[in-house]
């Protein structure tokens, strides 16, 4: 489910956790295909990371049907590239992507930095910077990365450019609500809206529909956001 304007979490698996980037060329080849997508179906992209068998996405699409289809385009297209490369055939992702709004004032920075420093909880970087397939370098220390449209709720720190890439370095430094990882990653499971009932409420009167309960707590290392992805 998706409204416009809304910010979103979107996370993709290969196919029974196999690895979907194998070498530099798959992340920079996924990129390019993706900025596309995010053009073609008006979309801002607000922060990412990619792991060897996953992906997470920070975005706002500017339409209701926007984010499907571009998701749709960026997984056939990466698919047709990945399979030609390694002499494959058949599925890559792990069934259709999954995703959940997130209300931006009470969650958007620490989905960002969830994001960002997720390759250190993953063994893959000792220090955020390190590690290249992020927006971390692009929000905190300001490498240019045309992929990323920083969102309000990171320029709100600080009053220029400069100020909030301090400010977000050192609230990556900040440790992680376990609670927080729990709660997105059950939300994204079931498509439940990460906010307080208010925001889940409009969400509830916009779409026509009611969500129901879903189970919170100490996140599974095997849900995207602990320790052991490897």
């Amino acid at each position: 489910m998706c409204l416009p304007g809304v910010l979103q979490h979107v996370l993709q698996r290969g196919n029974n956790r196999q690895t979907v980037f194998v070498d530099e060329q798959d992340y920079k080849t996924f990129l390019t295909v993706l900025s596309e997508a995010l053009d073609q179906f008006e979309i801002q992209l607000h922060g990412y990371v990619l792991l060897p068998d996953h992906f997470h996405l920070i975005l706002t699409p500017e339409t209701g049907f926007s984010l499907s289809m571009a998701m749709q385009a960026v997984g056939r297209r990466y698919v047709a590239y990945f399979n030609g490369k390694y002499q494959r055939s058949g599925t890559l992702w792990d069934g259709r992507f999954k995703s959940t709004m997130i209300q931006s004032a009470r969650y958007g920075l620490r989905c960002l930095q969830l994001l960002d420093t997720h390759p250190v909880r993953s063994g893959y970087a000792t220090v955020p910077g390190d590690y290249r397939w992020s927006s971390y370098r692009r929000l905190a220390l300001g490498e240019r990365n045309d992929l990323i449209d920083p969102h309000p709720v990171y320029q709100d720190m600080g009053f220029n450019s400069a100020q909030a890439q301090r400010a977000y370095a050192d609230y990556c430094l900040t440790e992680v609500p376990e609670k927080l990882i729990g709660d997105l990653m059950a939300c994204t499971s079931s498509a439940v809206p990460l906010g307080d009932d208010f925001f889940k409420k409009s969400i509830e009167r916009q779409l026509g529909v009611e969500f129901g309960y879903t189970r919170r707590g100490r996140p599974s290392k095997q849900k995207g956001f602990g320790a052991g992805l490897h």
